[in-house]
């Protein structure tokens, strides 16, 4: 539990001196989201839902789809999204919407297909049609006008074949009604000029007999003529699936099938006969031949089948391409059927109009003239009635497509999602923020914490030093302002202060049962702060009562004389060991009671074989016997000269500077002195402070510094 919690501490001091990372990542996403909002055009979404009605005729194919729901709406769905259609919309929007701005497109077709999404309303069969514009009525027409024009798209297909047949007849009619009074005139002018108005009753009979089988032959050609115009359709229909059934269909008359037909034209004159003698439908010879006459149709129906239908697809009774064959097969056998009575027919009439010719010329005209204007007379009858019927069948016919609700103005823009774009910016930021503080803390390996140094090893941190002075890093100068650096001194009510005399319990603990007490000091590299710890720790000794010696060893490159400010700093340890100069006359005295210095003197060439020296040995016995504490100022581990003065040391003090030390330069360091038969300790100095309202304090994994306010810092 305990090393759960110093982990949870430790992240959340590297979010503490990482905060402006985190903060800025969060605070430019923000901005981002921010600016993205207010660029970005809104998108409005407008739904309109359309009903597919499953029992009546359908775009994809009439009446073909039972228990394949499922299929049939999806083909709707695609032939609401396929150009075609979306065309057809395009020119309707043109006509009744200039200012769209969809049309301004560059292919306002395949725009308006990416903005539309139609699909599926779950398991039922309504289809929903989403359509996104930049303003909301745009939105709502989009929607409304697609699924207005699916209706009617639906609407025209369901009705196109009997369409097709109104058509027919629309030209025909005309054409009948110009022959009719054509022939009508021809009958009266004849009749005037003749003087002929009545016929014998032989040519009567002929031309009864005559006129009845046109009149069978008529009505016969209209249904053939209407069945004809409705096969070509559903070849048509039929050519988007099966483009060879052209092709089958003129294999059709094979021996096989020639032979039935021949028979079937048979059956039909005979049938025709039987009429003209006045034979009635319940008549067992009629009744007889009827039934043959089905028989030899339903052989052909199946022949047909043999040689059309693939085998594939012959026992699958779903599937669209045999129902719409099937239809086919139908129409082919009725047209057989018309064709079998239109020869049966014309056979019959041949006989009569051989007949006719024996007949005197004038009674042979007046006839013609009678059945030729009876006949067009009757034809105009029946493409009259047809068509009233067509018409009637027209009207009836309705699409597959009901719509279900119409599209309203959209209340608010679907995009951007201003909540949504800024949690997203947040958590973005807050990712963002994560991934940068973990790089730059797998970039940054100098020491910042204590838990930095533990993790390293085991020598105990001794004492944590908040920075001195405003910016973190290398001391600005060695010639630092005294009040700085001498801050015990100077400011000895500060949280400073209170650091370096935390520092001086935790020496006098270390050496509480040492006779000598000599603490050497020393750093892994320069610029850590150890003359700093070097000067504050003496004056906090001196302050406790402790006669003190801080002697600069750091020939090198010393600066203790400089800190206290003192005179005479060329004379020093260097005329103690080269000059034999007198250890006692040497020492300076500081304006601070108990608290004295051996400056380094003049920099000699051989520093370390000066330190390695019977005098430099002489010179640590003599401060042995006169001082409390004797604390040594020693040059950087760089150099060899730590690691000479350590034998005249019982407690070595390694200062570390938080923000500045590596790992891996530490780790140099403490390989270096762990051979060392003598306590160690680390010193962590330089780290951050941080100000809260009236206080100042400064924060290193779970530990707090004191606090002060103003008044008791000054």
């Amino acid at each position: 539990m305990r090393e759960e919690a110093l982990d949870i501490g430790y992240i959340k001091e590297i979010f503490r001196r990482r905060k402006y990372i985190f903060i800025g990542s969060i605070m430019v996403t923000l901005f981002l989201a921010i600016l993205f909002i207010k660029i970005t055009p809104p998108l409005y979404e407008a739904e309109s839902k359309i009903l597919i009605v499953l029992n009546t005729p359908t775009v994809v194919g009439p009446n073909l789809y039972m228990g394949r729901e499922e299929q049939m709406v999806n083909n709707e769905i695609e032939m609401i999204r396929s150009k075609k259609f979306l065309r057809r919309v395009v020119e309707k929007i043109r006509k009744e919407r200039k200012d769209i701005k969809i049309l301004e497109a560059k292919n306002p077709v395949t725009a308006l297909m990416k903005s539309i999404i139609v699909g599926r309303f779950g398991e039922s069969d309504i289809i929903t049609i989403k359509a996104r514009a930049n303003s909301p009525q745009d939105a709502a027409y989009l929607a409304n006008v697609i699924a207005e024009e699916y209706v009617k798209y639906s609407t025209e297909f369901a009705s196109s074949e009997v369409r097709l047949i109104r058509e027919f007849l629309e030209k025909q009619i005309p054409v009948t009604e110009k022959k009719l009074k054509e022939a009508e005139n021809a009958l009266k002018s004849f009749k005037k000029k003749y003087g002929i108005v009545h016929l014998s009753e032989e040519t009567k009979l002929l031309a009864r007999n005559l006129t009845e089988l046109d009149n069978l032959y008529n009505e016969n050609l209209v249904e053939y003529l209407t069945l004809k115009e409705k096969m070509d359709y559903l070849h048509r229909e039929l050519s988007r699936y099966r483009r060879e059934l052209a092709e089958n269909f003129g294999e059709v008359l094979n021996p096989f099938f020639k032979s039935l037909r021949e028979e079937l034209v048979k059956l039909e004159t005979e049938l025709t006969m039987y009429k003209l003698q006045g034979l009635s439908e319940d008549h067992p010879k009629v009744v007889k031949l009827k039934q043959r006459i089905e028989e030899t149709k339903e052989l052909m129906k199946e022949k047909i089948k043999e040689i059309v239908l693939p085998e594939d697809v012959r026992g699958d009774p779903l599937d669209y391409t045999v129902k719409l064959t099937e239809e086919i097969v139908d129409g082919e056998i009725a047209l057989a059927e018309r064709e079998a009575k239109k020869e049966a027919i014309e056979k019959v009439k041949k006989e009569y109009e051989e007949r006719m010719k024996a007949l005197p010329d004038l009674e042979v005209e007046l006839a013609r003239l009678e059945r030729e204007y009876s006949l067009t007379e009757n034809m105009y009858r029946m493409l009259s009635e047809k068509y009233e019927e067509v018409k009637i069948q027209e009207a009836g016919k309705i699409g597959n497509v009901r719509i279900v609700d119409t599209a309203y103005l959209p209340s608010k823009p679907i995009r951007p999602k201003k909540k949504l774009t800024l949690i997203l910016a947040l958590f973005g930021g807050f990712i963002i923020g994560m991934a940068g503080i973990s790089f730059i803390e797998l970039v940054d390996t100098t020491i910042k914490i204590e838990r930095d140094i533990e993790h390293i090893t085991d020598i105990p941190v001794v004492g944590t030093i908040p920075l001195i002075g405003k910016k973190k890093g290398r001391i600005r100068d060695e010639a630092i302002n005294i009040s700085e650096r001498l801050i015990t001194h100077f400011q000895p009510k500060s949280y400073i202060a209170e650091a370096f005399r935390s520092l001086r319990t935790s020496i006098q603990y270390m050496l509480a049962h040492e006779k000598e007490k000599i603490v050497l000091v020393t750093s892994s590299i320069p610029w850590e702060g150890k003359s700093t710890v070097v000067v504050n720790v003496g004056i906090a000794l001196a302050q406790a009562g402790k006669k003190t010696l801080i002697i600069d060893t750091d020939l090198r490159k010393p600066v203790i004389c400089k800190i206290f400010e003192h005179e005479g700093c060329e004379r020093g340890i260097t005329d103690v060991i080269v000059n034999e100069a007198s250890f006692k006359e040497s020492i300076m005295r500081t304006d601070i009671q108990n608290l004295y210095i051996l400056p380094a003197g003049e920099v000699p060439v051989n520093p370390s074989e000066l330190l390695e020296s019977q005098r430099m040995q002489m010179i640590m016995e003599e401060a042995k016997k006169g001082f409390e504490f004797v604390i040594l100022d020693s040059p950087p581990m760089v150099v060899t000269d730590p690691l000479i003065l350590a034998k005249y040391a019982n407690l070595l003090l390694l200062v570390v500077r938080s923000y500045h030390t590596k790992r891996e330069t530490l780790e140099m360091s403490l390989s270096r002195i762990s051979s060392f038969e003598i306590k160690k300790g680390v010193v962590l100095n330089g780290i951050p402070v941080e100000k809260v309202g009236g206080y100042y304090t400064y924060y290193y994994y779970g530990k707090y510094g004191h606090y002060y306010t103003r008044e008791g810092r000054k």
